[in-house]
């Protein structure tokens, strides 16, 4: 009796366990649904920061009387700091709690756009100072979330995991232009006392509160604004700290900082601790990863064309409206004329964006496996396949949607959509095969160095560089038709940058296999590592037949960092497969 007591009381410890943990896996499943929601929501917050200005550029470049070349610096100065935050928080992330280094970046964000009230109208310095310092804070989180993303999924879950949080790159423009374009129109009705109080800046920097505050002020009380600082930087404070309480309690109690390379150990790929390698040895291997530095020239160029045409697109499509009307400048367009520029350039981004997003993400799952339309042919290579088919559509498509506007609107728009559309195809495709060949310890490195270059020569510099090209086109002629047909021309360089960004991701399909297989092997290698010869060094990883994986007896050398030769099991290698 006693003994069939203790095999039932077993019995029920070891069923109790196992409900135990099965409650437990479905609360941290449902945990790292909702984090997900929490970072979309972050980020697109956050977000709006960045393009807020481009909504309203020809009346920040009037009211600071400054030409295209300085109205593109804008942009460009808060990428510079963006991009210099980025390796930062790249290394950091790597080594310590990336939740507490996202806690930090918004409040640096909070305390900037805080600062940035202050700007008056003739201090343009200490607005380019205070756009550049919101790009420290959103260097944290745009480097560390797709990190945590993939500790927590792995496979076609990761891929619709990203999709979410690259998402708000999307849709964030659509809002920015829709809560701008409100405030616009109030300041052309109150000219005489806004713009000489400095509140353009304030509603260029964050005017999605503007609306509510300006309609509940009556005329009397806006003429008694003794200062730039009173009555808006009120608001605007206000806002700010709802918005960053918000984000800083949802952080801190709902974000759970996942271990690296959880997702991998979780599905049995990874079942050891992995050794931390320095710094420079993480530089030293991405860049000896084929497949991260094709993929990294290839996003870059497609940065360049987004970041380009979200920047000079409405202002030049306001420029030709003021041509076509006879108007001397852009100033005398009526405020509904660009409102609805505007709200159709940022509905176009938003819509346009996401489905470019779906589309590349649904598209490469089905190459990648084999389904719908790819029954009969199937790649591991999907992802880099679809970055670069996305480029050739977009290359027609820009250059006719530009060279429409004076012609037929209405099919410029239907272009400029599916441009979008096509341009849109990398933003989750190019993370997801990012994560498919760089090991765990090393993703934030590569992220934040991704995020620098791209930034660096894309939507930093990409800006500032077809203004200075518009302007040295244009000369003196600074009358809207000249202003157009300048930035028309300019941007022949971001369309002949997509041919470029196509060739460089055909390049990075066929380099994938092998960095996939070798990023495979890594992982795999680290439980073979630490069992035999409780290895400490990664810089000397034995990748035979590691992790299982190994199913024959066929071998070859390849060149990785190491100290001695690596072998490879062909048989490691996922297969391709065409079904005739």
């Amino acid at each position: 009796m006693n003994d069939q007591r203790k095999y039932k009381d077993a019995d029920s410890s070891a069923v109790s366990s196992l409900n135990k943990e099965k409650l437990s896996s479905q609360f941290k499943s449902t945990r790292s649904y909702f984090s997900i929601g929490i970072l979309f929501i972050i980020n697109l917050l956050n977000y709006m920061d960045r393009y807020t200005i481009a909504g309203v550029l020809t009346n920040v470049q009037s009211y600071y009387n400054i030409d295209d070349a300085y109205a593109g610096l804008v942009q460009t100065m808060f990428m510079a700091f963006f991009m210099v935050a980025s390796p930062i928080c790249g290394f950091l992330g790597d080594r310590y709690n990336r939740k507490w280094i996202m806690v930090v970046g918004i409040a640096i964000w909070v305390l900037a756009v805080l600062a940035s009230t202050l700007a008056p109208a003739n201090m343009f310095w200490m607005f380019l100072l205070f756009r550049g310092v919101v790009g420290i804070g959103e260097a944290s989180y745009a480097v560390i979330s797709p990190s945590i993303i993939a500790d927590m999924f792995t496979g076609e879950n990761r891929g619709q995991a990203i999709k979410p949080v690259i998402h708000k790159k999307t849709g964030t423009r659509l809002m920015d232009d829709m809560i701008s374009i409100k405030p616009s129109n109030h300041l052309q009705f109150k000219e005489d006392k806004l713009y000489e109080q400095g509140d353009l800046y304030y509603i260029a920097v964050d005017s999605s509160i503007s609306e509510s505050n300006v309609k509940s002020m009556s005329n009397s009380e806006l003429d008694s604004v003794p200062t730039p600082v009173s009555s808006h930087a009120v608001a605007e404070k206000a806002y700010c700290q709802k918005k960053s309480v918000l984000c800083l309690v949802m952080i801190i109690v709902f974000i759970e900082e996942p271990e690296r390379g959880a997702a991998e150990r979780k599905n049995g790929i990874l079942d050891t601790e992995i050794t931390r390698t320095t710094y420079f040895e993480d530089l030293r291997r991405l860049l000896s990863n084929p497949t991260y530095v094709f993929s990294t020239l290839g996003y870059t160029a497609i940065v360049f064309v987004v970041g380009t045409l979200t920047w000079w697109g409405p202002t030049a499509i306001e420029h030709n409206y003021a041509y076509n009307r006879g108007l001397n400048s852009t100033d005398q367009l009526d405020a509904n004329t660009k409102a609805r520029v505007n709200s159709i350039f940022g509905a176009l981004t938003c819509i346009g964006g996401i489905s470019g997003v779906a589309i590349g993400s649904i598209t490469s799952q089905w190459l990648r496996e084999g389904l719908g339309p790819f029954r009969y042919v199937k790649t591991i290579r999907s992802d880099a396949i679809i970055c670069c088919v996305g480029a050739l559509i977009a290359v027609p498509t820009l250059y006719f949607a530009l060279h429409e506007i004076p012609h037929n609107m209405d099919l410029a728009w239907v272009l400029m959509f599916i441009c979008i559309t096509a341009t849109c195809f990398n933003w989750a495709t190019n993370v997801n095969m990012l994560m498919d060949v760089v090991a765990p310890i090393r993703r934030n490195t590569a992220n934040s160095w991704q995020i620098l270059i791209s930034h660096l020569f894309g939507d930093a510099s990409g800006p500032y560089i077809l203004g200075m090209i518009s302007d040295a086109i244009r000369g003196k002629d600074d009358s809207p038709r000249g202003h157009f047909k300048s930035l028309l021309t300019s941007f022949y360089l971001p369309d002949a940058l997509l041919v470029v960004s196509a060739i460089i991701f055909a390049i990075a399909a066929y380099t994938f296999v092998r960095d996939h297989r070798i990023f495979q092997n890594e992982i795999g290698s680290l439980t073979a590592a630490s069992s035999t010869s409780h290895l400490k060094d990664s810089s000397s990883l034995s990748l035979g037949s590691a992790g299982g994986l190994a199913k024959d007896n066929m071998a070859f050398s390849v060149p990785l960092p190491s100290q001695s030769p690596y072998s490879i099991k062909t048989s490691d290698l996922p297969q391709e497969s065409t079904k005739m």
